[in-house]
């Protein structure tokens, strides 16, 4: 899970930061916190739907 959350994380750049920041009209560091907290979080959700696949 560590390479997906490094690859996810490394796919957020400052542009899609500024971009995000602009359209919820907030600080940009404040909007890069949000996004690298709520990775993890996507991934635990996305790990227990495919473990309920099985």
């Amino acid at each position: 899970m560590s390479k997906i959350y490094d690859s996810l994380k490394a796919t957020v750049n400052r542009e899609m930061v500024s971009k995000a920041a602009s359209l919820v009209d907030e600080n940009e560091s404040k909007v890069s916190s949000a996004v690298k907290s709520i990775i993890p979080g996507l991934l635990g959700v996305f790990m227990k739907k495919a473990t309920r696949c099985r």
